[in-house]
């Protein structure tokens, strides 16, 4: 598509646009190879913190794409990230959240 040519990096929501629950949303894994071959950079996001980005990944195997972790950006990593940026690397946190974002902060 010409309006898809002037975009290096194609974002995803995650919940609700590639799966609902443990369904895929129909042509999203031929849509997702289409812009991998483009050379579209894709990248996946969620707000939902109970979940480490493993777990995103197994969802997209299981979907047959291969995604890496640096593709998955959660509220989970991105509080983990923003404790290090501010805080520095090893800074001991007591965290009370989910597992996802416990997982996150070691």
């Amino acid at each position: 598509e010409e309006w898809l040519e002037k975009y290096d990096t194609i974002l995803f929501d995650c919940d609700g646009v590639i799966w609902r629950g443990d369904i895929e949303i129909s042509g999203v894994p031929d849509t997702i190879t289409a812009l991998i071959r483009m050379g579209k950079k894709v990248l996946f996001v969620s707000n939902n913190a109970s979940k480490h980005r493993s777990a995103y990944l197994s969802k997209f195997k299981a979907m047959g794409l291969d995604i890496s972790m640096d593709q998955v950006v959660t509220s989970a990593f991105g509080a983990a990230r923003y404790i290090v940026d501010e805080y520095g690397e090893g800074t001991k946190v007591f965290c009370v959240g989910t597992e996802g974002l416990k997982q996150e902060m070691t």
